[in-house]
């Protein structure tokens, strides 16, 4: 899910527990992604940035600057 609070996170849906946290966003997400693979989240935040993260280690790949309002 992606949040005010400038995160995303990942969900075990048989606990219901916050799995993972990605965090990096100055603003907050209002889109969350995966890639096909399901090796790549990407979050799009209303600070003008898309995020690339890792999702087994959480790690930022990249960001990268888009038009929030477009």
């Amino acid at each position: 899910t992606g949040s005010s609070d400038k995160t995303a996170a990942l969900w075990d849906p048989h606990t219901c527990l916050r799995h993972s946290l990605f965090q990096g966003a100055m603003s907050s997400i209002v889109n969350v992604t995966f890639s096909k693979n399901g090796e790549l989240l990407m979050t799009t935040s209303l600070d003008g940035y898309a995020r690339i993260y890792n999702v087994s280690d959480g790690t930022l790949k990249c960001a990268i600057r888009h038009d929030p309002q477009a």
